[in-house]
Parts: structure tokens; sequence; C-alpha cells
């Protein structure tokens, strides 16, 4: 809650300011234009193969593919149906209490995120653009905190209740989440 209280009064708008003009080549760097015709019409071949996918017009094609697959597993039902399925697993090897804490955790996370992105707004961040598009970067008004980055930290508490030997792997996982949240334009750091 404090880091909220930050981000609605700008106290962290430095950083992630900082963080727009720097570290984020995955951010869509204005309005651009969608190209028409073709096979796909305006679609791209990367959003024809990963449903969901915007590419950017104006930003970093690959940092947003990586994005995509990377966090891909902490969207919203994916997320469900792993958590779901390692707390039947912990209940099932008589961890009823672990798993109904997780369970609880995993529920008012997203609660937490839903109620969260639609209390607070953050102070403006702004990108450089092309002549005549607006600045401003309506995203992140409303991007605090980032739901992806606490279900990936709750699917790898989750996966690695149930198989401890792949802790490591699931926490350098959960890591990737937030770095690439920020460099590919999804997220401020203050939202991950």
């Amino acid at each position: 809650t404090l880091l909220a209280v930050l981000g609605a009064t700008g106290a962290v708008h430095g950083i992630d300011q900082y963080a727009v003009d720097h570290w984020m080549p995955g951010l869509d760097h204005g309005a651009g234009s969608r190209g028409g015709g073709g096979l796909l019409g305006e679609a791209r071949l990367s959003e024809a193969l990963f449903p969901g996918f915007v590419e950017p017009r104006n930003g970093s094609a690959a940092a947003a593919v990586v994005t995509y697959v990377v966090v891909l597993l902490a969207s919203g039902l994916p997320s469900v149906l792993i958590v779901v399925a390692t707390l039947r697993l912990l209940a099932g090897r008589g961890r009823r209490g672990l798993a109904a804490a997780l369970g609880l955790g995993f529920v008012a996370a997203n609660l937490a995120e839903i109620v969260t992105k639609h209390a607070l707004a953050r102070s403006n961040l702004e990108t450089w653009v092309p002549p005549g598009a607006l600045p401003r970067i309506l995203a992140f008004d409303h991007s605090f905190p980032s739901g992806h980055a606490l279900r990936a930290a709750l699917i790898a508490a989750c996966v690695g209740a149930v198989w401890p030997r792949l802790r490591a792997p699931l926490a350098a996982w959960a890591l990737a989440v937030a770095v690439l949240l920020v460099s590919g334009g999804w997220h401020t750091p203050s939202d991950v």
C-alpha cells in the first residue's frame, strides 16, 4: 500500500519516467500507422501466431514478443489453471493448510490488483512521439500493480511448494517476468 500511495502522489514518477525514456525498448512510442491489405489484413505475423498479442507499431517487436511469451503463464486463465492444479496436489498430499493459505493469497492478490487499478491514478508519464501524436502514455495511468508480476510470484510459490527442486528456475522465471514487463513496455518499475 505504501508503494500505491507513492505512485498516486507522484513520488516515484522520476524512476518511472526514467524507465520510459531508457529501459523500455518494447514500448510503443506513438500512434504510428497500421498498414492495410496483405494476407493478414492489418495484423502482423506475430499477432496472428500469438492470439491477444498486439505488436507495437513504433517499438521493438522482438522485445514485445519475448515479453509476451515469457509472461503468458502469468496471465489470468493460465495462472488460475496452474494455481488450482497445484493447490489440489498440495491438498491431496495432506498439506491443506498451505493450500488454503496460497489459494487465499492468490484470490486476495488478484482482488487487490483490480481494486487498486481502478482506485488509484498516477501522474502522467510521457514519451517521445512522432510529430502530431499525443505524448502522454494513458496505459500507465492505472497500471499499478502489475497483475502479471503478482501472479508470477504466486505461481512460483505454488509450484515450488509442490516440486521444491523447481524453486530456483521458478524464482528466475518470476524475476524475468518482472524485468520483461518493464523492458517490454507493459509496466513501470513501481508497478512491478
